[in-house]
């Protein structure tokens, strides 16, 4: 959830005002339009007047003061949680009306759907690519070299052609020599293969092997 908060500051009018009975103030409506908030505030209450037309009111007057208020958001079509107001203050402005502080808090929640499909799909490409490989690791090899028994496989991808190979072995010490006759790094290999479950398989995957040796 995220939110934003509006600083205001708004002067009601107060006819002939001498004095003050109730100030208060609230959200009146809001309407959300593609990535614009718009709404009104509405500051409202009774206060004393010297009109002798509310004189069998004891001389109190109702008020109001509609306040509009406008929130862009960077992205389009937001969840809106909450709208509400803190802080609120005012002062009396003698026999004109009060003066009012008060902030305007927004809380809402931005919901990014192609990001999310997009994370989502290259999950999920990436756990078929491993299901794949693991199915192929487990597909019988009978091809043996210096001790190892190996295999290679040509993997197409846009504007790239790679090869695979896949080599077991017996016992661990054995992946260095692995990597020495394959020219590849002792260390990038372990960290390639950590997702191959390697040790317990007892078996090293070079992906983009060029096929030399």
């Amino acid at each position: 959830m995220m939110n934003v908060t509006i600083n205001s500051n708004a002067f009601t009018k107060m006819d002939r005002m001498i004095g003050l009975s109730v100030v208060e103030i609230k959200i009146l409506d809001y309407y959300l339009q593609n990535r614009i908030l718009s709404g009104n505030v509405k500051i409202y209450g009774e206060y004393y007047t010297e009109d002798s037309e509310f004189e069998t009111n004891n001389g109190l007057k109702e008020f109001e003061n509609i306040i509009p208020f406008e929130v862009v958001f960077s992205k389009e079509d937001p969840i809106i949680d909450e709208i509400y107001i803190k802080n609120f203050e005012y002062y009396e402005v003698a026999g004109r009306g009060i003066e009012s502080v008060f902030d305007l808090c927004v809380e809402y929640t931005v919901v990014i759907e192609d990001t999310n499909y997009i994370e989502i799909e290259a999950e999920e490409i990436k756990e078929q690519v491993t299901r794949q490989i693991d199915t192929f690791l487990e597909e019988k090899l009978e091809v043996r070299n210096d001790n190892f028994l190996d295999e290679e496989r040509v993997t197409k991808e846009p504007d790239k052609m790679g090869i695979i190979k896949i080599v077991y072995y017996d016992q661990n010490k054995e992946v260095k020599d692995i990597c020495r006759k394959y020219n590849v790094s002792y260390y990038d290999i372990l960290e390639d293969n950590k997702k191959y479950n390697f040790n317990d398989n007892h078996r090293i995957v070079i992906n983009g092997y060029n096929g030399t040796k």
